[in-house]
């Protein structure tokens, strides 16, 4: 209802005067105009806050892939999904877990079905199958996911097969580079369908995680969220039929890049020549090949992934001490860690890439269950002698300011 339409149904049962009516009709549309300014100045101060938090961006994903990017009560924490696929029907006594058969735990609901597929269709098939620190540490613009791979798989191989018989998308006469071919030769097809490929067809059906851990009530809980994340995905593999396999339906361009990613045989495995390369191993090739062929035309995705990386526009700092160091998965935290960290903050800041400070304040801050010692180092520990000790100033004080910040937000600082 309007202030005026309040106005006169107020004046209506209750008998106010005209001019209190007024009065009480300014006051609230000062109110709320007042309120939509406050909100507004709110949201810019946000935006200011974020864009002054970031060396080099100011967008932050979350540690854990972000659940959705829609409004969607299921996707709004991971618990909900747990709960609307029977999370409550599990059993939680050691024998009836150490006995109980996952293969036959596969109906799901199609309520559950559409919670996976929110939980699912944002996250990176790389961090899904395991550590993948680039992907977690670099944010997108266009980032890598499940949706991306699934979305049109037919299309991307059409568009691959286009490219493939343009010989400059081929990047022959020893060109190592070509970005400014990347709309041209569809780039994004390439990693696209790559990854559709390894997930669906590499391995006959789509890989699953190796599952090594001991069966206790803990690691069950999280196997069975495991395996229905594996049957989400198998059953978007099983809307394709075989002829979208470029093995089956283009038989002669699968050899080509088979050709092009095989690399020479070990001699000292004479004896196998003969079976060699079997079709796991074509699959392999091709998958690598079709990866590098759309680092080196400009996809940012592939250019970093393990194959892709020397391709891309950081390719210089994949190789640097400081990426290694941080790459390193689940070390305790260390001074000299910290150190490389922001050091490799510094090398990232001519190239204008949006990265995660989150993941990094966090994975520098980690500190494992099974550290004994009598005094371990905590990120407060390294922070406070980096301001004692070392003295740091100018940009370095930033960045090292900016680390203690994080910390204490992700409550990893102590």
């Amino acid at each position: 209802m309007t202030i005026r339409g309040r106005v006169k149904h107020n004046k209506l049962l209750i008998g106010i005067s005209f001019g209190t009516l007024v009065i009480v009709g300014i006051a609230v549309a000062l109110f709320f105009l007042n309120g939509e300014t406050i909100s507004r100045v709110s949201q810019l101060n946000t935006s200011e806050v974020a864009d002054n938090s970031n060396v080099v961006d100011p967008q932050l994903e979350r540690t854990t892939p972000i659940e959705t990017t829609t409004e969607s009560f299921v996707a709004s924490s991971s618990a909900d999904v747990w709960e609307i696929c029977g999370r409550a029907e599990l059993p939680i006594d050691q024998e009836s877990v150490a006995s109980f058969d996952f293969d036959q735990y596969i109906e799901l609901s199609d309520d559950c079905i559409a919670a996976l597929e929110d939980r699912l269709f944002t996250m990176n098939p790389f961090t899904w199958r395991g550590y993948a620190p680039a992907f977690s540490f670099f944010e997108l613009e266009n980032p890598l996911t499940f949706e991306r791979i699934f979305s049109d798989p037919d299309g991307n191989l059409q568009r691959i097969i286009l490219a493939m018989n343009d010989p400059e998308c081929l990047l022959e006469n020893g060109t190592k580079v070509n970005w400014a071919l990347k709309e041209r030769c569809h780039a994004e097809a390439f990693m696209n369908y790559a990854e559709f490929y390894h997930v669906c067809f590499r391995h006959g059906s789509s890989p699953t995680r190796t599952w090594l851990a001991p069966r206790t009530a803990k690691t069950f809980v999280q196997k069975w969220k495991e395996m229905l994340e594996e049957h989400w995905i198998k059953q978007q593999c099983n809307k394709f039929d075989s002829t979208i396999a470029i093995h089956e339906s283009h038989p002669e361009q699968f050899e080509t890049l088979v050709a092009m990613g095989m690399p020479e045989f070990d001699e000292s495995k004479e004896t196998l020549r003969e079976h060699y390369p079997t079709d796991f191993q074509k699959k392999h090739f091709v998958y690598n090949t079709m990866i590098e062929f759309a680092a080196r035309l400009g996809d940012q995705s592939a250019a970093l992934t393990y194959k892709g990386q020397p391709y891309g526009q950081l390719s210089g700092l994949f190789s640097s001490e400081p990426w290694n160091t941080i790459q390193i998965a689940y070390d305790d935290p260390s001074r000299e860690r910290v150190e490389q960290a922001l050091d490799f903050i510094s090398l990232l800041e001519p190239f204008k890439v949006q990265f995660n400070w989150e993941w990094l304040v966090e994975h520098m801050c980690y500190r494992s269950d099974d550290d004994e010692s009598d005094n371990p180092v905590s990120c407060r520990d390294i922070v406070y002698d980096m301001h004692t000790v070392d003295q740091v100033e100018g940009r370095q004080l930033e960045l090292v300011n900016k680390f203690e910040q994080v910390a204490i937000e992700l409550g990893v600082y102590e």
